[in-house]
């Protein structure tokens, strides 16, 4: 009986893993995305592991052999305000949840108040995307399209 309950859930668990668009690990399509005005990355990788209140979001972006970005950030919805930095900028960044598919990390000023840039991340199928918009702006700065792997 009691292997039966364990067995139930690790079930239960991967069938939650299944559903959640988000979790995995995720390669950085370089041709189908758009750079804007930035430098292109030569390659680049995302992944998101579960935690208790969300994520914790990993991500590097290679644009040359001593030019890498990485980005190590908790993602949950619980309205918890974190606190960084961006560019030597102090920020605090939030995220917000839009839909099941979709969520949005709203970066402030911490001098300010005013909200500098976006992340917008958006899973469908086997492709995750990330807009970046510059404080109000609508249209994104850049677009980074991922594929799972």
């Amino acid at each position: 009986m009691r292997l039966s309950r364990i067995v139930l859930a690790l079930l239960v668990a991967s069938a939650l893993w299944a559903a959640d668009p988000f979790l995995g690990r995720w390669k950085l399509n370089v041709g189908k995305s758009d750079f804007g005005h930035a430098s292109k990355a030569k390659s680049g990788s995302a992944a998101y592991e579960p935690t208790g209140a969300g994520y914790m979001y990993t991500a590097e972006t290679i644009f040359g052999e001593n030019d890498i970005a990485r980005l190590q950030s908790p993602v949950e919805f619980n309205g918890t305000v974190h606190e960084g930095h961006v560019d030597e900028r102090m920020v605090t960044f939030q995220s917000k949840k839009i839909d099941d598919d979709s969520y949005e990390v709203i970066f402030t000023d911490k001098e300010t108040a005013k909200v500098i840039q976006r992340f917008r991340y958006t899973a469908i199928g086997n492709e995750l995307t990330l807009n970046s918009f510059n404080g109000g702006d609508q249209d994104p700065a850049i677009t980074l399209v991922y594929d799972k792997q």
